[in-house]
């Protein structure tokens, strides 16, 4: 893995633990992708929701709890589906599709909750080492919890930055030239080259691709506007072209299409509608897990070519 290490901005984060709260935020850059809102935590808190099945755990690797739609493990250029009980061990690699999720724990009780359309790589074990598996976020989502005095490192992007945890509960979310970072109930603590910058619960982090860290406060709500196309009841297309507003970074979701809010927090997508009847929904959720929908007006879609008469034959 030492190739794909290359320019990265490393970022040590430390958590420290019997803090309260959830901090929020990040920005990112404009891009389609796809999927439906998946529960990321507990009704009303920021903790982990719980997985199903018991991990087949290997030395040093993560065993698969949960599956939600298609995630696939690759080891050594071989491709295969995951289920509940495969194990990921250390030069793996696993993928999420759209409109899916994957949880993995690992023996020490660490966990790992990866999104939709994310690629994680589990680095091999390295000489003398003594500390928890190290991962490296290609592209999406993931929250990572470690266990209580151990060390999990998830370096991100391929050339804005990573984070490393001893302890503590965070996430992380890659995108093009940008890494944003978010602690649940943990002051972080993040050492560039140049800087270190503490974390608290209520506030978010975010790296771009040669700058220095920057620490915002996390809005009390999630914003979300949308600008919804005036509509006639019934129509041809099997689509809708809607914009708006959200937190930057956040995940913005409706039907099978997903986008990631730019910097400004700006989103442009393509509805997509059945046949029949339709109640549109855009749905988003911020790099800490808070969601919110907008629901469109019913649209009913009917594709079926007009009938012409003429000289008594139906054309």
């Amino acid at each position: 893995m030492s190739g794909a290490r290359r320019g990265l901005l490393v970022i040590v984060a430390v958590a420290a633990t019997g803090l309260q709260g959830c901090g929020t935020r990040g920005d990112a850059s404009a891009g389609a992708r796809a999927a439906d809102p998946l529960p990321t935590a507990r009704p009303g808190t920021s903790e982990p929701a719980p997985v199903a099945g018991a991990p087949a755990r290997g030395p040093g690797g993560f065993g698969v709890t949960e599956v939600v739609g298609v995630a696939a493990r690759d080891r050594g250029g071989q491709v295969q589906p995951l289920s509940v009980g495969d194990v990921i061990e250390r030069s793996d690699a696993v993928t999420t599709g759209r409109s899916s999720q994957l949880r993995l724990a690992d023996a020490s009780g660490a966990h790992l909750q990866l999104q939709s359309s994310t690629e994680l790589f589990l680095e091999p074990e390295g000489p003398g080492e003594a500390q928890g598996p190290r991962l490296h976020l290609r592209r999406g989502r993931v929250r990572a919890t470690a266990a209580e005095g151990a060390s999990l490192a998830v370096h991100a992007g391929g050339g804005a930055g990573g984070v490393e945890s001893v302890g503590g509960d965070f996430t992380v979310q890659a995108e093009p030239g940008v890494v944003r970072v978010v602690p649940h109930g943990n002051k972080v603590t993040l050492r560039t080259r140049d800087d270190r910058v503490d974390i608290l619960p209520g506030d978010g982090a975010e790296v771009a691709a040669g700058a220095r860290p920057v620490v915002t406060r996390v809005p009390p709500s999630l914003l979300l506007r949308v600008r919804w196309p005036e509509t006639p009841p019934a129509q041809r297309d099997r689509h809708l072209k809607v914009a708006g507003e959200t937190s930057p970074g956040a995940l913005v979701r409706a039907g099978n299409a997903e986008a990631i809010a730019d910097a400004s927090g700006r989103f442009a997508m393509i509805v997509p509608l059945h046949e029949g009847d339709n109640v549109p929904r855009v749905a988003v959720e911020d790099v800490a897990g808070r969601q919110r929908v907008s629901v469109g007006k019913p649209v009913r879609v009917d594709s079926t070519p007009p009938t012409i008469t003429h000289g008594g034959i139906h054309y």
